[in-house]
C-alpha cells in the first residue's frame, strides 16, 4: 500500500516542516507540554518517558533511511533547487534540538571519555550480589535490579576494550578466544589482544601503552 509520505518521497518534495511534524509527533506523547496549548499536560495525562521518545525517532529515522530510501545523511537544503530539501528528515537538526534534554547532549553525539569510565568502574565495583531471593516487587521510581557482579565485571571489561582498542561494540562483542593470549609481564598477569583488523588511532606514533588507573586496567585486583 502506496501512502502519502511515499508519494512524496517518488515526487522529491517533501515538505521543509517535515522535521517539525517529527519533533511534534514525539511531543504529543512523550513531552510535559502540550503541542497545542503549549501549556503543561493534566497531571492524569500518560506519556512516555524519553527512552521511548528515542525510539519514536529512531523508527522515523529508519522508516526515511531504509524503507524510502533516503539514507543517513542529515536534513539540509537542496544545494541546486531553492525550496527543496534532501535528506533523511529524521536526522534533522530541530529534531536533535528538541531531543536534547535538560541541557544534555544527545546520545548518540555524546562522547565516551575517562571521566565516564572512571565512573562506570566505580558504579560497577560497588555492586554486592544479593544472598537471598530477589524479590519483584519495587516502589515507584526504584531502580530495577538488571545484573549480578560477573554481569557488571563482563560489560565493564567491554567498555575498557571498546575505549582503549577504538571498537564498536559489534567488533567487541564478536572478540574470540583465538585473538586474546595471556600471559606474565614481570610477574604480574596480563591480556594480549590481537586484532585480525586495523584499529589505527588518530595520531598514531604507539603500538602499545601501559594502563595506569584501575578504571581503563583489564585484571583490576
Amino acid at each position: 500500500m502506496t501512502t502519502e509520505v511515499d508519494e512524496l518521497v517518488e515526487s522529491g518534495s517533501i515538505p521543509e516542516m517535515m522535521p517539525t511534524w517529527i519533533a511534534l509527533w514525539i511531543m504529543d506523547k512523550c513531552d510535559e507540554i502540550d503541542p497545542e496549548t503549549q501549556k503543561p499536560k493534566p497531571l492524569a495525562t500518560t506519556r512516555a518517558k524519553y527512552a521511548h521518545a528515542q525510539k519514536m525517532r529512531a523508527s522515523m529515522s529508519h522508516k526515511f533511511g531504509r524503507d524510502l530510501g533516503l539514507g543517513t545523511a542529515p536534513w539540509i537544503p537542496h544545494p541546486v533547487t531553492p525550496g527543496r530539501f534532501v535528506g533523511n528528515p529524521s536526522l534533522s537538526p530541530k529534531v536533535s534540538q528538541y531531543m536534547v534534554r535538560a541541557g544534555e547532549q544527545v546520545t548518540s553525539a555524546r562522547a565516551m571519555d575517562e571521566h565516564v569510565l572512571k565512573q562506570l568502574y566505580t558504579f560497577n565495583m560497588a555492586y554486592q550480589d544479593d544472598e537471598g531471593p530477589i524479590s519483584r516487587k519495587r516502589k515507584a521510581g526504584e531502580d530495577t535490579p538488571w545484573g549480578g557482579s560477573s554481569l557488571r565485571m563482563m560489560l565493564q571489561l567491554i567498555y575498557i576494550l571498546a575505549f582503549l582498542c577504538l571498537l564498536r561494540f559489534d567488533e567487541v562483542l564478536n572478540i574470540q578466544w583465538s585473538w586474546v593470549t595471556l600471559d606474565t609481564h614481570n610477574g604480574r598477569h596480563r591480556i594480549k589482544l590481537a586484532l585480525p583488523y586495523r584499529k589505527t588511532h588518530q595520531y598514531g606514533g604507539k603500538s602499545h601503552f601501559f594502563l595506569i588507573h584501575r578504571w581503563n586496567c583489564l585484571l583490576s585486583e
